[in-house]
């Protein structure tokens, strides 16, 4: 259904950025602790989920629409065939920012931190690829994702990076 709906509504944009958790860098921790069926069940239904959204983007792509990915820097998602396929396509640009310039906190012991996730961003559009292209200043501290809910608290979108690829869009938009 969400293929039919990307082929009938045509989107200007699809961002993706789906769970990181089975191809995340801190999961290689958590893999001994399940039974082999298990371990892999998650990464079949983590594959399947991230080949679907390369679909997507395919599909975007190929009708000359925009398309933006997003997963941790250190995912091992993105030497999946498909992102691999996907990231060779002609025109895809690949950008690394540290989301910490985005504005991304966590709250620990009641107290707002910056977080500097570096992110890969995958994309079609010039314009967005350039708003996302910041790496960290170094002017300020980092909140490590370790422990508590501090990971679950990264997964959500500062609204500056939300602007950022709102930006690009739009500029990508006047040039075509």
């Amino acid at each position: 259904r969400a293929e039919q709906l990307v082929c009938e509504t045509e989107p200007y944009l699809l961002a993706g950025g789906p769970p990181c958790t089975d191809f995340c860098v801190m999961q290689n921790m958590n893999w001994q602790k399940m039974s082999p069926e298990e371990r892999k069940r998650r990464k079949v239904e983590a594959r399947v989920h991230l080949d679907f959204c390369a679909k997507l983007y395919e599909i975007q792509h190929e009708a000359r629409r925009l398309f933006v990915h997003e997963h941790p820097d250190r995912a091992t998602s993105w030497v999946e065939p498909s992102m691999l396929k996907l990231k060779n396509m002609k025109n895809v640009l690949m950008v690394t920012a540290d989301q910490c310039e985005f504005g991304l906190t966590v709250k620990a012991k009641g107290i707002e931190r910056l977080v500097k996730k570096a992110t890969k961003f995958l994309t079609n559009s010039p314009e967005i690829a350039k708003e996302l292209s910041r790496r960290c200043s170094k002017s300020h501290d980092h909140m490590q994702l370790k422990g508590g809910n501090y990971c679950k608290q990264a997964q959500r979108y500062p609204p500056a990076l939300c602007d950022a690829i709102c930006r690009g869009a739009a500029r990508e938009q006047a040039y075509r």
